[in-house]
């Protein structure tokens, strides 16, 4: 049974932003229909605390639109889940900090993609509210987490992003990878040698710095230490997706990830613990050898994996091989 890690719960698509950022991961998944109401929400959160404790992350959309997302929160906290907030920051205010530290927030994690206005604003828009809302979670005693998202617009950006959030007080800067989604522009997307190589950077500074590094999107990542964390991954690898991470959207409709539009159910028709415990893309996921391509063949499959929503874009099957992946297994040089 796969152990369930990250609980990636979608509270609503509606955003403030307007246009959406460049890359949103709305453009991924299509829907149309009522939003679930929140006593369907803790009916969900009331099932997956009965058989696992993973992080519930709320996000959107922009999860702030939400009245009642403290509320939600306060429940999974007493459900004895740790919860998180994946944020543009821009509507947080001081009273909004203070009910999030209030319900408990674990963490709560604010988008900067660049050090200043024009970089950032040309990706996402609203720098300046984006770094107040980090002022303010500081100051409600909130633990901080900065979110960037690499292109070949802000990548040569990486160091003075790190430098931004160490000087916030993040206690974190998770580094997101770009994935390809219906509707945006390719040209953002970095070379799979400028992918590479900004790996190997973040894997340096993740030795050196202060604050926690993690490379999402970026199953890669983990090839920089596989003599190190080879063992220890027994149910995750790289991409973690349909295997300790889950994302349930807006309608209620189950997907390996935010990225990967292969539907696995829907909580309002289905009980949740039958499809993460028995949807067919799940189950696929979970089986190292049904991987296919030089996927299939590395070494190194155990612990990364490749990005299945990447080969899904490029090859409309989520088993074949990462086409972001420079490495050549050893068995087929």
């Amino acid at each position: 049974m796969a152990n369930l890690r990250v609980l990636c719960l979608e509270v609503t698509k509606r955003c403030n932003m307007s246009p959406p950022c460049r890359y949103c991961s709305a453009y991924s998944i299509k829907e149309e229909g009522e939003e679930l109401t929140i006593d369907e929400e803790k009916r969900l959160l009331d099932l997956v605390s009965s058989f696992a404790k993973p992080l519930v992350l709320f996000t959107g959309g922009e999860p702030l639109m939400r009245d009642n997302l403290s509320e939600l929160a306060a429940y999974a906290r007493q459900k004895g889940l740790p919860t998180g907030l994946g944020t543009n920051g821009t509507l947080i205010t001081e009273k909004e900090a203070r009910k999030l530290k209030e319900a408990g927030m674990y963490r709560v994690a604010i988008d900067l993609d660049g050090t200043n206005e024009g970089t950032h604003n040309s990706l996402r828009g609203e720098f300046k509210e984006a770094l107040r809302g980090c002022e303010l979670c500081k100051d409600a005693g909130l633990s901080l987490q900065i979110n960037s998202v690499i292109t070949k617009v802000n990548k040569n950006e990486m160091p003075d992003i790190l430098q931004l959030a160490q000087t916030l007080g993040a206690d974190a800067w998770h580094v997101f990878f770009l994935v390809p989604v219906k509707g945006f522009e390719e040209d953002y997307m970095l070379s799979p040698e400028e992918y590479e190589e900004s790996l190997k950077w973040l894997s340096q500074k993740k030795r050196e710095a202060e604050i926690e590094i993690a490379a999402t999107c970026a199953p890669q990542y983990l090839r920089f230490f596989g003599e190190v964390t080879r063992g220890e991954w027994k149910v995750a690898r790289g991409c973690s997706a349909g295997i300790s991470f889950v994302f349930v959207s807006h309608l209620g409709n189950v997907y390996p990830c935010d990225h990967l539009p292969v539907k696995a159910g829907n909580i309002r028709e289905k009980d949740f613990k039958d499809i993460w415990d028995n949807a067919e893309v799940f189950q696929n996921l979970r089986s190292f050898n049904k991987l296919q391509g030089k996927c299939g063949a590395c070494e190194y499959k155990d612990i990364c994996g490749g990005c299945r929503a990447r080969a899904y874009f490029h090859y409309g099957d989520y088993l074949q091989e990462d086409p972001a992946c420079l490495y050549v297994p050893q068995n087929r040089q």
